[in-house]
């Protein structure tokens, strides 16, 4: 039998993450209803919009997964948040046109994997035409088609790199310092490698070379969370200053703060430990 005690714990654990994730999706709706009443400018809002859900949705899908708090996992979470940040800034500099571009290279890039799916069943001797996920797939783009979409895009979407973009949104701190930090673990790269996935040799007689190391759990850094809470706001922000929207609701890194002191941790109980917060 269940022990009631341990149900109740695990209750006090999670229900303010939930209510932070709860907060979040709040956040997304009333910027949405304020702002997407004009029906003409359905490619802006839906472009905007959906990308703050993104943002909101990674940084719920983060709290909720506090083994994930760590800097093996978290800047999977991160690294696309700060660039969703970007991308926002500079979608909203001139809405119309960059939309557009965003839809028309998602769609090429959709369109050019179809292509690829139909030339893998050709090389197995199998008729495209005759394969219902295919068709599935075909329809769904079809469906995606805005009028003003006469053509792909297979190139890239902006008009310049994230760098220059970052730079012309007046974020290219941004850029240089978090961007830059979470795309060492984003794309497995060297200085990120060495710090996490590897350890010193302990015996003097190999040359102090380092070893390959798989991480276990760790005790979750809870400013690795706060850290996506601040890219919400950052975003929010954006569209705040774009839109003329006055928010009057607490920000995502307030209402978090507030709920991390809510939350009963499992372990305080056995011996007063708790998750790192630095």
């Amino acid at each position: 039998m269940v022990d009631n005690t341990f149900l109740k714990g695990m209750a006090e654990f999670w229900r303010p993450l939930e209510e932070f994730v709860e907060h979040l999706r709040a956040q997304v709706s009333v910027r949405w209803e304020f702002w997407a009443t004009n029906h003409e400018q359905r490619h802006v809002h839906e472009v905007v919009g959906g990308l703050l859900a993104r943002q909101a949705t990674l940084a719920s899908q983060l709290a909720l997964n506090p083994l994930a708090w760590n800097e093996h996992s978290a800047p999977l979470f991160l690294r696309p948040m700060v660039e969703n940040c970007i991308n926002i800034a500079w979608i909203l500099k001139d809405s119309d046109k960059r939309a557009k571009q965003f839809i028309e290279y998602g769609l090429g890039q959709e369109n050019l994997l179809l292509e690829h799916a139909k030339a893998n069943l050709r090389a197995q001797g199998k008729d495209p035409e005759d394969d219902l996920s295919i068709a599935q797939w075909e329809e769904w783009i079809s469906s995606l088609k805005y009028p003003f979409l006469t053509e792909v895009n297979v190139g890239n979407w902006a008009d310049s790199n994230t760098g220059k973009m970052a730079e012309e949104v007046g974020r290219l701190d941004l850029h240089r310092q978090d961007y830059a930090r979470w795309s060492g673990g984003t794309h497995n790269m060297w200085q990120h490698i060495v710090r996490w996935n590897l350890r010193d040799c302990r015996n003097p007689l190999h040359g102090a070379h380092r070893l390959p190391t798989v991480s276990s759990p760790t005790v979750p850094d809870i400013e690795l969370l706060r850290k996506a809470a601040e890219y919400v706001d950052m975003a929010n922000h954006v569209f705040d200053e774009a839109t003329g929207f006055e928010s009057n609701t607490a920000t995502a890194l307030d209402e978090l703060d507030r709920f991390l002191t809510q939350i009963r941790w499992p372990e305080e109980e056995a011996d007063g430990g708790k998750p790192s917060t630095s």
